[in-house]
C-alpha cells in the first residue's frame, strides 16, 4: 500500500499538469507536429512516461514530452515543473527554466531513451527506461 502511494501520487499530479497543458505554448513556434523531423515525429518519443537510469538522477526522476511540445518534468525531491521541448533544423531541443540545450538522441526504442545533452559546462548522457516497463 505505501509503495502504491509512493508512485501513485507523482503519476496523479502529472496526469492533471497533463490536462492543464493540453493547450499548445504560445512561446515555442516550431512545435513537433510542425518540423516532423524523425526525433519528434517517431511515437516511441512523445506521449509516454520516461524515468531517468542515470547514476546522477535524483531519485524517481521522469520526463513525459507531450506531443504539443510540453515537457513534464518530476521526482521524488523537486516540485514538478512544465518545460519545452523541440524539433528544430534537424536538432532536438530540451528548453529548461527559458535555457534552450540541444541534445542527440543516442538510442530511442520502444523501451529505452538515451539523450546527449549539450550543455555550457560539456554534455551529460541521460538514460531513461519507459515506466511501462518498470516491474515493482
Amino acid at each position: 500500500m505505501l509503495r502504491q502511494l509512493m508512485y501513485g501520487w507523482p503519476m496523479a499530479l502529472l496526469a492533471a499538469i497533463a490536462v492543464s497543458a493540453a493547450e499548445p505554448s504560445t512561446a515555442v513556434t516550431d512545435t513537433p507536429q510542425q518540423a516532423g523531423l524523425p526525433c519528434c515525429s517517431n511515437s516511441a518519443l512523445a506521449n509516454r512516461v520516461w524515468l531517468q537510469t542515470s547514476k546522477e538522477a535524483e531519485p524517481g526522476a521522469l520526463r513525459i514530452f507531450l506531443a504539443n511540445g510540453t515537457m513534464l518534468l518530476a521526482s521524488d525531491v523537486a516540485s514538478p515543473a512544465i518545460e519545452q521541448w523541440l524539433c528544430t533544423q534537424g536538432r532536438l531541443y530540451l528548453i529548461e527554466q527559458g535555457i534552450r540545450y540541444s541534445a542527440d538522441i543516442l538510442q530511442l526504442t520502444e523501451t529505452v531513451l538515451t539523450l546527449q545533452l549539450e550543455h555550457p559546462a560539456g554534455s551529460t548522457v541521460l538514460s531513461f527506461v519507459a515506466a511501462d516497463q518498470i516491474i515493482y
